[in-house]
């Protein structure tokens, strides 16, 4: 998976389809911590966004402002590790789609760089929960079922005792951000280990001597008391 940081000039010219807009370019020494390729996507990505939303100019009204604010969309990206094409494929897309004239936050561009599970061909976070909750149960213990590995390597950074002994929105919560987490992971290219197969595995049985007793009188009573 590519990282901006990597991309040339030209990879990124074609990825993000667009021209940067005269008088309003971020230069490559803003902040001294961007290079020249990490420039131009900012630049052709704020070039799409510009094109998608003809109202852009009510958060941006005059070329300084919109240089201030490329600025600071870098910034938030190397903050929140938003650090591949992919998460900007997903945000863009998703700016497309949504109906509005209006340019989003640089916070909300961010939520939408990481798409909804289901959309990366995971499980939904319901679903995962919910499996992450059956399969932490003592009772599942050896019979699990896993959808993806996404969701159990999510139960086990979690780990299955706080899964179960957190309040709901405490669990639920714990669990939501690991499950986001190893969301950006798949993004960036990471190949996540499999989980263990979906077969149930036999389950070995403690003799219970309670029982055992209970059957040996029995059997005693039926041999009129005769003992071995």
């Amino acid at each position: 998976m590519d990282k901006i940081d990597d991309l040339t000039k030209k990879a990124a010219g074609a990825l993000m389809a667009g021209q940067g807009l005269s008088g309003e370019l971020l230069s490559s020494d803003a902040g001294g911590q961007l290079d020249d390729a990490t420039v131009d996507v900012v630049n052709r990505l704020f070039a799409s966004l510009c094109a998608i939303k003809p109202a852009y100019r009510q958060a941006w009204p005059d070329n300084k402002a919109l240089g201030r604010a490329k600025k600071e969309w870098a910034r938030a990206f190397m903050a929140a590790g938003i650090d591949t094409i992919e998460h900007l494929r997903f945000g863009l897309e998703a700016c497309r789609l949504d109906g509005s004239d209006f340019v989003p936050s640089a916070g909300r561009f961010i939520e939408l760089c990481t798409p909804e599970p289901e959309r990366m061909g995971l499980p939904s976070m319901d679903a995962a929960y919910q499996q992450a909750l059956r399969n932490s149960h003592p009772a599942s213990i050896g019979c699990e079922r896993w959808d993806h590995p996404a969701v159990y390597h999510a139960t086990l950074a979690c780990t299955r005792t706080a899964l179960m002994s957190l309040p709901a929105d405490r669990s639920r919560a714990k669990f939501e951000r690991v499950y986001r987490a190893i969301q950006n992971r798949l993004l960036r290219g990471e190949v996540l280990a499999p989980a263990p197969p979906n077969e149930q595995k036999a389950i070995t049985c403690k003799p219970d001597p309670v029982v055992g007793r209970a059957a040996l009188a029995g059997l005693r009573a039926s041999l009129g008391g005769v003992r071995a």
